[in-house]
């Protein structure tokens, strides 16, 4: 499972620009080798971390170093809300390991839902 943060609002053109191809080599990354995949809006995971989808950069780095990680950027704590927003979503544990049990498939109409239980193997077209 590969869990991202799914952004919508950029600074400029050339940040949408390259967003975008990052989003487009994951994505065909993920289902040519047939990984899950995840796109976490940022409300979403600062609503999860701190219980306020409008938090600050800050706040992110409070909680990971309150919860008693040693980060350094807001993008370390970024990484961290992230796995465990995913891991508590989409992830169960069974004797210790991590098994998913949600995955991304695709519409007809190229949009996304989630779906529970084993992915089935296709083709590679």
């Amino acid at each position: 499972m590969i869990a991202y943060e799914k952004v919508v609002r950029h600074k400029g053109t050339f940040a949408a620009h390259a967003y975008g191809g990052f989003i487009a080599i994951l994505t065909a990354f993920c289902e040519r080798e047939q990984i899950d995949y995840a796109a976490i809006p940022v409300g979403t995971i600062k609503k999860h971390w701190v219980d306020d989808g409008r938090a600050t950069k800050a706040q992110m780095m409070e909680e990971a170093l309150g919860r008693g990680f040693n980060i350094t950027t807001d993008n370390e704590a970024d990484a961290l809300a992230i796995l465990d927003y995913a891991r508590k979503k989409y992830a169960v544990e069974s004797d210790g390991w991590i098994k998913p049990n949600t995955f991304i498939r695709r519409t007809s109409s190229g949009g996304q839902i989630l779906q529970k239980g084993r992915r089935k193997s296709a083709p590679l077209k």
